[in-house]
């Protein structure tokens, strides 16, 4: 006769298998998308943002080619 699994190591099974699952995803190397910087034709360096009354500013510095 055979015993059948207990509902709670059947849960923990699944749970694991899951948990694993969710940090082999995590890991997984992601694509870098930079297609469409704000500045192109001038060489920027250490952008620094600010809200001001819904409007933003960007100001940077300017770096050598």
């Amino acid at each position: 006769m055979r015993r059948q699994p207990r509902a709670g190591s059947v849960f923990r099974r699944v749970l694991a298998a899951a948990v694993t699952l969710i940090f082999a995803l995590a890991l997984a190397p992601a694509t870098a998308k930079a297609d469409n910087p704000i500045i192109q034709t001038v060489y920027t360096a250490d952008p620094a943002t600010l809200v001001h009354d819904g409007r933003i500013y960007l100001y940077t510095s300017h770096d050598e080619d």
